[in-house]
């Protein structure tokens, strides 16, 4: 259900005051984020070039743009504003951001031909109640989320215009997506049907259009001083037609491969059903050599465990016996150390036996020994 006029009219200036004070410039023209003010002036005098300059004889009917008074519906930050002073003698800007409009007399300060205004969001202020020859509406209405603002916007607008006058707006004409949420990024739709009914109720007369069902879709309204004589109502309602024509021929072509896709599918199921018996004794059978697998593993896993076991007790048993040969190596090399010693003791006391055999020998043959035989104190 769509939001009360005054809700979403605050809401659009809530929004665009907040994309102002983040960055003003970018939200104005997205294509670049860090636009300079230079940068930023040229980029508005190339819109104007394209859409307003080289548009001029139409846009005029061949009269001085310096005597003409142009309003540009959707000011922001003055990009556009300040070169189309360049080309009217007199324009007025309007926005519903306050803040863009800070902006905006930044850009356009010292410019005396230039008036800013701040509007509801839906209808357009007095403006010193003059009429308008010239109003333009670029990238604005595309971020209106309801269609009835947009309508009161044009409405509005060609009530401001004089007789020969002509508004060049810009509007959303391509359609939302199912479910797709519009806002103050992503606005309203509006449609050949649309643009017709509403230059009928006005007075108006289709000059011209392009961008039809497309995102950058574009209208001249003329306010004619007579019947109108140049209208492309019909024009704009049989390109329409076709367009929507050739969108139902993709659509029906779509529809055919889509079906044709299906019948497929519907074949591929078909297969598939008459294999699942074959799959499903096969899955019976692959799950049961996998239970059988799961046993021989479980098996497996014991015998390993129990060799796991084995390998760790011997492990201890050989960690003991390499102990007690440590053990015993250490004793035998301490009875050799002992042998060794003993060995050394037994030498020492032969040595000393032969040393002490040598003694005896020599006293046994001295002249003291001999003289005690004769005398018989000593026994032969």
């Amino acid at each position: 259900m769509p939001q009360a006029p005054e809700r979403t009219q605050d809401r659009m200036r809530a929004e665009w005051d907040a994309r102002a004070r983040e960055n003003a410039y970018h939200y104005v023209a997205s294509g670049n984020e860090t636009w300079t003010k230079e940068e930023f002036l040229q980029s508005g005098r190339e819109s104007v070039k394209a859409f307003v300059v080289d548009d001029i004889d139409r846009l005029c009917g061949g009269r001085d743009p310096k005597q003409l008074r142009a309003l540009e519906i959707g000011c922001g930050a003055g990009r556009m504003t300040a070169a189309l002073a360049d080309v009217f003698g007199e324009v007025h800007g309007l926005d519903v951001s306050p803040v863009m409009l800070e902006r905006a007399a930044e850009l356009t300060a010292g410019l005396g031909n230039v008036r800013l205004h701040l509007g509801d969001g839906a209808t357009l202020p007095p403006m010193d109640g003059a009429g308008f020859d010239f109003i333009l509406s670029y990238i604005v209405f595309q971020h209106i989320p309801e269609k009835q603002i947009v309508a009161s916007y044009i409405r509005q607008a060609t009530e401001r215009l004089r007789s020969g006058g002509v508004f060049k707006f810009q509007a959303q004409g391509a359609e939302p997506e199912p479910g797709e949420a519009l806002g103050t990024w992503l606005g309203a739709h509006l449609g050949a049907a649309d643009a017709v009914l509403l230059a009928r109720e006005t007075g108006c007369e289709v000059l011209d259009f392009l961008g039809l069902g497309e995102q950058y879709f574009w209208l001249w309204f003329r306010k004619p001083e007579t019947a109108p004589r140049h209208d492309r109502s019909s024009d704009l309602l049989l390109a329409d037609l076709a367009r929507r024509e050739d969108s139902a021929q993709r659509l029906q072509t779509e529809l055919r491969e889509r079906t044709a896709w299906a019948q497929t599918l519907d074949q591929r199921v078909a297969e598939l059903d008459r294999l699942v018996p074959r799959l499903q004794g096969e899955l019976e059978a692959a799950n049961a050599w996998a239970r059988s697998l799961d046993a021989e593993a479980n098996e497996l896993r014991t015998a390993v465990d129990e060799r796991t076991a084995w390998a760790q007790e011997r492990d201890r048993h050989a960690a003991e016996l390499t102990r007690e040969l440590d053990e015993r190596t250490r004793w035998a090399q301490s009875l050799e150390q002992e042998r060794d010693e003993r060995t050394a003791w037994a030498r020492s006391l032969d040595a000393e036996l032969e040393q002490a055999r040598g003694q005896l020998a020599s006293l046994h043959s001295s002249w003291l020994v001999r003289l005690g035989r004769r005398l018989g104190l000593v026994k032969a």
